[in-house]
């Protein structure tokens, strides 16, 4: 369960996602190649389009502890990563609830924090997002990494140049430099 925990509160920060876009990946999901980590997301809050979107993601935290995760999991495509245990610890092939993860984060947060309840599981998203952004990369860019709204989404505009090009993308992951 620490590694699960781990790879939520990694993948949040540094893949930007949401709670929910995580606790759904699944193993046939997810690529490691020599220079990255790919992870296939098929249905993302302000995907308009059904599209699924691809988060590429280079840093060594985040690769290594999904790795890790791996090894740990029954090789199985439907397996989720985010799954629930059961009572022996062994890893069921289900996800585990949102309202888990929000406990769960909450209470590993209060080891460090007075009032862990200020503080949910976007906190964790809007922290990767803030460091992304002090490191310089674009506000489209993020847009685009992160998923998130802007008036060319809402009118219905897709960036292509952006959300297609794998090189621009991994700036994104390597600006967090975890």
């Amino acid at each position: 369960s620490d590694l699960r925990n781990c790879f939520i509160f990694v993948i949040a920060f540094a893949g930007i996602m949401r709670s929910h876009e995580i606790i759904n990946i699944k193993r046939s999901q997810i690529s490691i190649l020599p220079d990255h980590m790919s992870i296939f997301c098929p249905f993302r809050k302000n995907d308009q389009h059904h599209q699924g979107y691809l988060l590429d993601q280079t840093d060594i935290m985040p690769v290594s502890v999904t790795e890790k995760l791996l090894t740990k999991l029954p090789v199985h495509p439907d397996q989720h990563l985010v799954c629930r245990l059961s009572s022996s610890g062994s890893p069921l092939l289900s996800a585990i609830a949102y309202s888990r993860v929000r406990a769960t984060f909450r209470a590993t947060l209060s080891l460090f924090v007075e009032d862990s309840y200020n503080y949910g599981t976007h906190s964790l998203r809007r922290g990767g997002a803030s460091a992304v952004s002090a490191a310089g990369i674009s506000g489209e860019l993020l847009n685009k990494y992160a998923g998130s709204k802007s008036v060319k989404s809402k009118n219905g505009y897709k960036a292509h140049a952006i959300a297609n090009d794998r090189l621009n993308k991994l700036k994104v992951s390597r600006a967090i430099n975890l």
